[in-house]
């Protein structure tokens, strides 16, 4: 909605406008020129200039006898960008009509993600902030019943979390309950691991500064070389990620934390065709790489130990297993 559209709306709230004494325009005046002048002070004067509009209806309305006045008016300013854009959702929402009739009776019809043999809500209950944590609680829909693998991993800095999952029973028969703890604001990733399904999402926790300090690492683990002129192909295989700061000069890091902003090795399985993708707090890594193709599974793969990663940048590499 622009300046006009809000003032024309605000004009019939306030119903037929009488005309207005001497008095009352000389407020409207001096109370409309104060409002710009706060404007000027102010990035977002739209906000300012809609207060403005308000105050000249309402001030115009008391204690007059007919009549109008008119507001100058400007064009609002630019929108902001979204919050946090980099920590989105990032799971899409599954056709109602591809998900099991018994997953959607579970979630009450409302819009879920997964498939296979695990599935969740789309919209997950609000962190509940308890003291120093905050607790995260997510149900969960297994085919057949079981009890997932759930783990959280901060995007944009140091963090553990802590969690578990119990069976739950209700009118729909067995789910899983889990409650994640999570010691900091930030940007996590939570997963889910059951037989061969895989749930990945984003949550944005508190209100981090911007911008999030999120990189991405995309490649291959490839075989390179052989007889001239050589060749290269991709491997199915892992990938290790490892930030290369000491645990002990990352604030919020035990010894021997399990966790890639901590310093451990972060492990990533590639496609078929070798390729992978993960997201990392900014800083400086080594990667380097396995396969069960190459040598047999007996010899490994580079990919390079000072790779730096910058925010809201993808830094590519390649995870080398040279054949001579």
């Amino acid at each position: 909605m622009n300046i006009e559209e809000l003032r024309d709306q605000l004009e019939q709230l306030a119903g037929p406008v009488p005309r207005a004494t001497s008095a009352a325009r000389a407020a409207v005046g001096t109370r409309v020129r104060h409002a710009r002048r706060r404007r000027n002070l102010l990035a977002g004067g739209t906000s300012v200039l809609a207060a403005a509009l308000v105050v000249a209806i309402v001030a115009v309305g008391i204690g007059s006898t007919g009549g109008s006045v008119k507001v100058r008016t400007t064009s609002p300013s630019a929108t902001t960008a979204p919050t946090n854009p980099q920590c989105r959702f990032g799971a899409k929402v599954v056709p109602p009509n591809q998900v099991p009739a018994v997953v959607s009776a579970w979630n009450d019809g409302r819009a879920v993600i997964g498939g296979g043999a695990l599935w969740t809500a789309r919209r997950q209950n609000r962190p509940i902030h308890d003291g120093s944590i905050y607790r995260l609680k997510i149900g969960w829909y297994a085919i057949p019943f079981g009890l997932p693998t759930i783990t959280a991993r901060r995007l944009d800095g140091p963090g553990r979390a802590t969690g578990d999952a119990n069976q739950a029973i209700n009118e729909h028969g067995k789910w899983v309950a889990s409650a994640i703890e999570l010691p900091s604001v930030g940007c996590w990733a939570i997963t889910a691991r059951y037989r061969h399904s895989t749930i990945t999402f984003r949550e944005l926790i508190g209100d981090p500064p911007e911008p999030l300090a999120i990189g991405t690492i995309t490649g291959v683990l490839e075989e390179v070389g052989g007889p001239a002129p050589g060749a290269a192909h991709g491997l199915a295989g892992t990938v290790n990620v490892t930030n290369n700061a000491p645990s002990a000069e990352v604030p919020g890091c035990p010894p021997a934390a399990l966790d890639v902003a901590c310093a451990a090795s972060l492990q990533v399985v590639t496609d078929a065709s070798g390729h992978f993708r993960v997201d990392v707090p900014a800083g400086e890594y080594t990667v380097n790489g396995y396969s069960p193709q190459y040598l047999d599974g007996n010899g490994g793969c580079g990919g390079g130990s000072h790779l730096r990663v910058e925010t809201a940048q993808t830094t590519p590499v390649e995870v080398v297993c040279p054949i001579r």
